[in-house]
């Protein structure tokens, strides 16, 4: 579902709980209802300073720190998808529900509530991303009308502009991939139709600055240290853009679903149906996670489990497996005909 790192863990969100890896001995700590060592989902994940911030299926917020959880609720209406931070200590959430709430993490509490996307639309905000200059970027896809408000940019005070309605000139329709470079400058990719295509695009100062034509709609994206810039195919290759020129590196792992990405120095992790892939060297080789031992110890009573969480393609959770269709468990993709 999601994959941060810091300098001595690699962090994990899968369907079935949170993984904890460290990078040198390969030593896993994982927290899991299953286990009784964890209450919530975890579904999306971001660093900030020493804390790790996991946003849950079940509205809760989550912040680890040395194998210690601490849980707070906002009354955060459906699953917490995105998480991000400002340089001023605000963080951003964003809900299935289409809102968004700005977060003080010196006082833990709700200082705003956010539209993301224009209530009329409807769809799901696939990323949150701040640029240099502190404003939060929104990124949807699905919905009715996704061409006009599939990016939205919130600044304090100035509330949710949509930049495609606003500026009919930029590439358009559903948004999933953003990032923000060394510049602190916003790229997004978006896809639609045949018509549309699928646009790289890099925005400087509310223009386009740069804007490709791409061979991928990916859900993620992130430039490493040279800057070079590494996205998802659907179920891959791994894409990397230099300078306009887009090169790409299969895998021979069979997989179905290639969802998020996270790069730590030179090595590239990405999250698929099956696991997470390491790309290094242009080399990819499995991160073996697994719930074996009930190793997490967390500070909350936990909630024992008889069935794993069940979740469509876009990280909802189900109340039960679907009569006909694809959906995710156990981190495995599966299919009822």
């Amino acid at each position: 579902m999601d994959i941060e790192h810091d300098a001595q863990h690699l962090y994990v969100a899968r369907g079935n709980g949170l993984f904890v890896i460290d990078k040198a001995t390969g030593e896993e700590t994982v927290f899991s209802a299953r286990e009784g060592t964890l209450d919530y989902t975890p579904i999306s994940l971001a660093m900030y300073g020493d804390d790790l911030w996991i946003g849950t299926a079940e509205g809760k917020v989550l912040c680890y720190n040395d194998c210690s959880i601490q849980t707070y609720d906002w009354d955060i209406n459906g699953h917490v998808t995105n998480i991000a931070f400002d340089s001023k200590g605000n963080m951003y959430v964003s809900s299935i529900a289409g809102r968004g709430y700005r977060i003080i993490i010196q006082t833990k509490t709700v200082e705003e509530q956010i539209e993301t996307f224009n209530r009329l639309s409807g769809g799901i905000t696939g990323h949150l991303c701040i640029d240099g200059n502190d404003a939060l970027w929104i990124g949807n896809y699905f919905g009715t009308v996704m061409t006009k408000y599939g990016l939205g940019k919130y600044i304090k005070g100035k509330g949710t502009q949509y930049m495609i309605s606003d500026n009919p000139d930029w590439p358009g329709y559903y948004v999933m991939s953003m990032t923000v470079d060394d510049d602190g400058c916003m790229w997004y990719l978006n896809y639609g139709n045949s018509e549309t295509g699928n646009w790289l695009t890099k925005i400087e100062d509310d223009e386009v600055a740069e804007s490709y034509e791409c061979p991928c709609y990916g859900w993620d994206m992130m430039f490493d240290r040279q800057q070079r810039l590494w996205m998802l195919g659907s179920n891959g290759p791994l894409f990397m853009m230099k300078n306009g020129v887009f090169s790409n590196y299969s895998c021979s792992e069979e997989t179905n679903l290639w969802t998020c990405i996270d790069i730590d120095g030179d090595d590239i992790y990405i999250g698929t149906d099956i696991g997470v892939l390491k790309f290094n060297e242009e080399n990819f080789e499995m991160v073996q996670t697994g719930l074996s031992t009930p190793s997490g110890i967390a500070s909350m009573t936990a909630a024992k489990a008889t069935t794993s969480p069940i979740f469509d393609l876009q990280g909802r959770r189900l109340s039960g497996k679907p009569e006909k269709g694809i959906y995710i468990q156990d981190g495995k993709k599966r299919i009822v005909k």
